[in-house]
């Protein structure tokens, strides 16, 4: 529908997540709103002018039953109905004293909800088409042209209109405050969505969600500060990449659920043999790759490797047919010369496919 798909509310928000303070507004102006139009109405014999009040009191005739049936109404309508009740206890006000009196404060809530729920350039043109409207009935009343019943002074001696003042001045902060802080709600619940989304995103960048290893991308970070601080404190690190050697196969004998679940134990069994400031990830379909961010003892990746060896030659019983992973390993210390993160892990790939030629477990290329 181009009427709701054109609505851009300030921020940006969805029409739809405004729709609940549109409820609220309009319930609160009917609560609020018939009070003044009582007072207009007892008053109207001062004015001569009773169209206005009739106009008025059918605007929120139509207020009234708009609360009725508010869930079927779009939440601009809604508003547009709160709108125009505030405009007309404007005009009722203005005219009933020829003053900005109580009914001065419907004026800026009028502008407060169009800004809010329309947006800048429907309150430009609001605005605009109010000082041309105030500009003529100045002029009005400067040529004589439209008179008050009322004088100033009678007007600042009368309790009953000073009463109607601060009533309306308590309307003013109580329908404001109602938007700002139900606005701010909103909008901080749309930060939440975001925050919410932007965590998500993460996730998916930075971990495998099968497995739960670092991706690639995640790896790759880790791996350029492993050689920044190596390089700082001269120290030495390794990287092992594990390739599983039977994943093509057992997704082609029994199914790739199978395969997938192949792929969680190598996961968890890897997870398993690291150290809490070592690094797993799943950098490929079938390639796990272990970052060491310090070596002390040479002896250490060999170790390593042997245990990944090991484990990975269990079987994997939660198969329809029991079998193990078979895996090489292509291992690789760092620094080395002056490769960065890509290019010591295209070096890890030549191993283990070295590895893999040589019908070896698993090969440190120097």
């Amino acid at each position: 529908m181009k009427f709701l798909t054109d609505w851009k509310p300030f921020g940006n928000l969805d029409p739809l997540e405004m729709n609940a303070l549109a409820d609220r507004m309009i319930i609160m102006s009917v609560i609020l709103l018939l009070i003044p139009l009582i007072v207009s109405v007892s008053r109207s014999t001062y004015t001569g002018w009773l169209p206005l009040y009739n106009y008025h009191m059918g605007a929120y005739s139509v207020a009234l039953l708009a609360t009725l049936m508010r869930s079927q109404l779009d939440g601009r309508v809604k508003v547009l109905i709160v709108i125009a009740g505030c405009l007309l206890v404007t005009a009722s006000g203005h005219y009933a004293s020829g003053l900005y009196k109580g009914g001065a404060y419907f004026l800026p809530i009028a502008l407060v909800l169009i800004a809010f729920f329309y947006g800048p350039k429907q309150l430009a043109f609001f605005f605009v088409t109010c000082i041309a409207g105030y500009t003529f009935i100045a002029w009005g009343f400067l040529t004589e042209r439209l008179t008050a019943e009322l004088t100033l002074s009678e007007v600042n001696l009368n309790t009953r209109y000073w009463l109607n003042t601060g009533f309306s001045l308590t309307v003013f902060f109580a329908i404001t405050s109602q938007v700002m802080f139900s606005y701010r709600k909103l909008l901080a619940n749309k930060v939440d969505e975001i925050t919410a989304q932007r965590d998500a995103i993460e996730q998916l960048t930075n971990y495998c969600q099968l497995t739960g290893a670092a991706t690639r991308v995640n790896a790759t970070k880790f791996l350029d500060s492993c050689l920044e601080k190596a390089e700082q404190q001269q120290s030495e690190g390794a990287i092992l990449l594990i390739v599983i050697d039977n994943l093509t196969e057992i997704n082609d004998q029994q199914g790739y659920d199978v395969g997938e679940t192949m792929l969680k134990s190598a996961g968890e069994r890897l997870k398993q043999l690291l150290r809490p400031d070592d690094l797993l990830a799943r950098i490929a379909g079938s390639r796990f790759l272990i970052i060491i961010p310090e070596v002390t003892v040479q002896a250490r990746t060999e170790f390593l490797a042997d245990q990944i060896k090991a484990a990975m030659a269990k079987p994997v019983q939660n198969a329809p047919v029991p079998f193990s992973i078979q895996c090489t390993i292509g291992v690789i210390s760092f620094p080395h010369d002056t490769l960065n993160a890509n290019q010591l892990i295209l070096k890890a790939t030549e191993a283990a496919s070295i590895a893999s030629e040589r019908k070896l477990d698993a090969y440190h290329l120097k």
